[in-house]
C-alpha cells in the first residue's frame, strides 16, 4: 500500500517521524536520569496565537516594548532572528514556569 504520491509527502512524513523519535530519546534519558519529561502540546501552551503574539507576549513579559532598540528582538524581524523556534521554546519555557 502507496500511502505517499509525492517526495513532499514523503519528507513530510519523515519529518513527523524524526519528531517522535527525538521525543522517545529526549523521554528515555530523562528516565535514565531520573528526570522528568512532559511533552507539551502546542494547544496547551499557545493556543491559536501566531508567531507575532507569542513574541509580543514574551516581550510584554520581559517589560520590553516592540520599539526596543536592541535590534534582535524587535517584531520587524522576529521571524529571521532569533529564529522562530526559539522563540517557541522561550514560551514553552514561560509556560512551564506558569507565568505565559
Amino acid at each position: 500500500m502507496e500511502f505517499h504520491s509525492s517526495a513532499r509527502g514523503i519528507a513530510a512524513a519523515t519529518d513527523v517521524f524524526e519528531v517522535c523519535f527525538t521525543c522517545g530519546v529526549i523521554a528515555g534519558l530523562a528516565a535514565e536520569l531520573s528526570a522528568s519529561f512532559k511533552a507539551i502540546p502546542v494547544s496547551e501552551w499557545k493556543g491559536q496565537l501566531s508567531k507575532k503574539q507569542v513574541v509580543h507576549r514574551i516581550l510584554k513579559r520581559w517589560a520590553l516594548s516592540e520599539d526596543d532598540p536592541i535590534e534582535e528582538i524587535t517584531l520587524g524581524n522576529v521571524l529571521t532572528w532569533p529564529a522562530s523556534h526559539d522563540w517557541d521554546s522561550v514560551g514553552i519555557g514561560l509556560h512551564i514556569a506558569g507565568v505565559f
